[in-house]
């Protein structure tokens, strides 16, 4: 169950691929693919950005409109 919950976690992670000039989910092997290359450390720096700009707007109180 839990492989499963991961699995479509990952789908909604990764997005879509286009396929022939069609989009299409990804599937199982190369979902499995991503995440034999996929790095902690750089999710983890991308987390801190995260908070770090959060912060940064709640500080500011405003946001801009583009």
């Amino acid at each position: 169950m839990l492989c499963t919950f991961k699995t479509k976690i990952s789908r909604r992670i990764h997005g879509p691929t286009q396929d022939k000039g069609r989009w299409r989910p990804r599937w199982n092997g190369e979902i499995y693919n991503l995440y034999k290359d996929l790095n902690i450390v750089d999710i983890r720096i991308r987390r801190l950005e995260w908070a770090r700009h959060v912060l940064r707007m709640e500080v500011t109180g405003s946001q801009k409109c583009s």
